[in-house]
């Protein structure tokens, strides 16, 4: 493989994209007229690649980057995670809606923790299916009015407020609907 500079076609690239290569840019041809680059930022930066994902500037430096998987979260987060969930370990983070979002498994169930960008926690979730619902709240969606939706979602949810939880969430006559219930079946209000 032959090296060559690609500087220029690159420098066009950040221009067109806002995202400026260094001069330390190279590439590489095959004989097939393919080319393929590799870029390193400037010190500090944190990332490596021209490819890397740009960083969430309301994060902070070298932090999620709004849907991008595989980054860290401030340190905050990650903390947070780690004093409220000691035993487990905590797989890529995502940042979305202004939270940040893990899974880790717990009792071979797979489940979501989400925590403000300060490292508050805010709720952990899991999918569970009608079936695995206690009694009173199976029967209570059942007789409320989306107790015939097609295909609603259920959700096992931890809160600071209710430590146990349950959402049905799906649509009925082409709208959304969001339902909680406690484990006696007790519908309540909650913040979306």
């Amino acid at each position: 493989m032959k090296k060559i500079t690609l500087l220029p076609a690159l420098l066009l690239l950040g221009y067109l994209t806002g995202c400026a290569p260094t001069a330390g840019t190279t590439g590489t041809a095959d004989n097939s007229g393919n080319t393929s680059a590799n870029a390193t930022q400037g010190p500090g930066s944190g990332n490596t690649t021209a490819n890397a994902n740009p960083v969430d500037p309301a994060a902070g430096d070298n932090n999620v980057t709004d849907g991008k998987f595989g980054n860290q979260p401030p340190e905050a987060v990650t903390q947070s995670f780690r004093t409220r969930y000691p035993q487990y370990t905590s797989g890529d983070w995502v940042m979305a809606e202004g939270r940040y979002t893990t899974t880790y498994m717990r009792e071979g169930k797979s489940y979501r923790a989400n925590f403000s960008n300060s490292g508050e926690w805010i709720d952990t979730q899991n999918d569970v299916v009608l079936d695995d619902l206690p009694a009173p709240v199976k029967q209570s969606f059942q007789n409320s009015p989306y107790g015939s939706a097609a295909n609603p979602r259920f959700l096992q949810i931890e809160t600071a407020q209710y430590p146990v939880l349950y959402k049905a969430e799906g649509q009925m006559n082409n709208q959304p609907f969001n339902v909680y219930l406690t484990p006696e079946g007790r519908t309540v209000e909650m913040p979306e």
